[in-house]
């Protein structure tokens, strides 16, 4: 399956920015919400960002956990 970021803090026009992670790695959102993760330098591990899914009606908060192992 594929994950495609279409907002930043809710706001669709926060695309093209970087997000910060739980251990200081780096989500980068294109504008077409695809997204590139670069973690720490010489850091492995797991790493966090948490999102959230809405339909428009109800919404739920999620963890996605990257496991950086070289």
């Amino acid at each position: 399956d594929t994950l495609t970021i279409t907002a930043v803090n809710g706001d669709p026009d926060n695309l093209d920015q970087a997000i910060s992670t739980s251990e200081g790695g780096t989500i980068t959102v294109s504008a077409d919400g695809s997204f590139d993760y670069t973690p720490p330098t010489d850091w492995t591990g797991d790493d966090s960002f948490d999102i959230t899914i809405s339909d428009g009606i109800t919404s739920i908060t999620v963890a996605i956990v990257i496991r950086v192992t070289s």
